[in-house]
């Protein structure tokens, strides 16, 4: 589990196809993850 910006990051490697991340906060999101190559700067969010 990842916690940044008042958000819960989860990967459960034991879970149905294909690979996702749930997001938790105020809501709740599952994210698809397909041939990722770069990920974004989340420092850059901040500013």
């Amino acid at each position: 589990m990842h916690r940044a910006h008042g958000l819960r990051f989860e990967i459960y490697t034991d879970d149905h196809e294909p690979p996702h991340v749930h997001v938790s906060g105020d809501g709740e999101l599952k994210v698809v993850i397909r041939g990722l190559t770069a990920c974004p700067n989340l420092s850059m969010l901040s500013r």
